[in-house]
């Protein structure tokens, strides 16, 4: 074994054989093809939430929208509440003439 790792004058050590011998390449190999399979399962779930962050942005946008209408609609009863108030004040004060008879 040695011998495998040492060039063909023999008086020093090749680091390529060194590196290809070592018990670190399959560790090595292994790990590039973990970090491929990370990188993978990164991209995918990226995609995944951005169609998500999409969906929930068209959400938002549909929620703002029924918010505004809703606003505008209390609005507008808000004051048709306010002239029947006023009509049903008048009416009272009709009626409590009325039945005084001054009218």
């Amino acid at each position: 074994m040695e011998r495998e790792i040492y060039n063909e004058n023999g008086d020093s050590v090749d680091a390529l054989k060194l590196f290809v011998k070592s018990d670190a390449m399959p560790q090595l190999l292994a790990g590039d093809d973990t970090l491929r399979i990370l990188l993978n399962q990164i991209n995918s779930l990226m995609k995944k939430a951005t169609i998500q962050e999409q969906q929930k942005s068209v959400t938002i946008d549909k929620l703002v929208k029924l918010k505004t209408q809703s606003q505008k609609s209390l609005d507008f009863y808000k004051s048709e509440i306010e002239k029947l108030e006023q009509k049903k004040a008048y009416l009272i004060s009709f009626m409590q003439l009325y039945n005084e008879k001054k009218l």
